[in-house]
């Protein structure tokens, strides 16, 4: 049964992925300058659907700072149209909305919304000396929690997942992690517990320059090869190649005889170019290119304080 689910995994996983740009979360203070208030991020990019459809989406991120820089709101909106269309009529509800509470310059609660409707309350406390963190997601009568534990530099050493069923009245131990640093402070390493194998496993590591940006991240199976390399490439401090050399993509083509590599092939090489920088020196628009996709554009509005 086990092999089935990764055989099944192996294959319709990329499918529905392939051909969906990386994800970039645009508040990343490192990548910022300046006081900012808010920022607007609108993406148009070509998604294509497990069903070989393909659909053109539009999303909206909005984050709200406070004066500290603290991210204060995150807010997601987002539509799929048959065609390419420029101008899109957002919902003024957000699909999604997150509302972070602070206390001493750390989060202590997290409201999250879908639609206009709480959906789930996270929950932060530390124990006195800040070495351990328990994260507590309630939603109905469910309860999930992350305890996660922490170095005397603050950097997270181990996470552990625990799931707790209120029909079973039973918690159980889902998912655990451990994290390794470099000399110079870098994630190099993470292993993560598998309950089916009863041991970790190594599932990621990292290579950094000494500016601390990823040059080279590998990804392995359950069973330690290697299935997934990508390269990045920086130019004053902006991101602005990806390789991806997926392991698996020669299997996968045996058993996708008739459909367009698009569909199926993870490999590709993404290249990103920057352009209209404000007076601060953040950006304000992305391209973003591959060989198998139409480029994706991201469009940044920044108020400052």
């Amino acid at each position: 049964m086990k092999l089935l689910r990764n055989i099944a995994l192996l294959f319709l996983y990329p499918l529905c992925l392939a051909n969906d740009y990386p994800k970039d979360d645009g508040c990343r203070s490192s990548d910022l300058k300046g006081k900012i208030r808010t920022l607007t991020e609108i993406s148009f990019y070509e998604f294509h659907d497990c069903e070989f459809h393909t659909s053109y989406r539009t999303d909206k991120s909005v984050y709200v700072f406070d004066q500290s820089g603290n991210l204060q709101e995150h807010s997601k909106y987002g539509c799929y149209n048959s065609e390419p269309k420029e101008k899109l009529d957002f919902s003024d509800t957000p699909a999604s909305r997150e509302v972070y509470l602070y206390q001493d310059g750390k989060i202590v609660e997290k409201e999250v919304y879908h639609h206009g409707r709480l959906f789930a309350v996270e929950k932060h406390t530390s124990d006195g000396n800040k070495q351990i963190e328990t994260k507590t997601l309630k939603h109905d009568a469910d309860e999930n929690s992350v305890e996660e534990f922490y170095d005397v530099e603050g950097r997270i050493i181990e996470s552990r997942y625990v799931r707790y069923s209120a029909m079973t009245n039973t918690a159980k131990l889902f998912n655990q992690q451990k994290y390794f640093y470099d000399d110079r402070g870098n994630l190099v390493r993470r292993q993560r517990y598998d309950e089916e194998l009863d041991g970790f496993y190594d599932f990621y590591a990292g290579e950094f320059d000494k500016y601390g940006n990823e040059l080279q991240a590998t990804l392995y199976s359950i069973d330690g090869e290697v299935t997934m390399v990508r390269k990045y490439a920086y130019r004053n401090g902006l991101l602005v190649t990806i390789i991806i050399e997926d392991k698996k993509d020669e299997m996968r083509g045996e058993f996708s005889k008739g459909i367009p590599e698009k569909y199926w092939k993870v490999s590709d090489t993404l290249n990103y170019t920057y352009e209209n920088f404000d007076a601060k020196g953040n950006w304000l628009k992305r391209t973003l290119t591959g060989n198998k996709l139409v480029p994706a554009v991201t469009t940044r509005t920044i108020e400052y304080y």
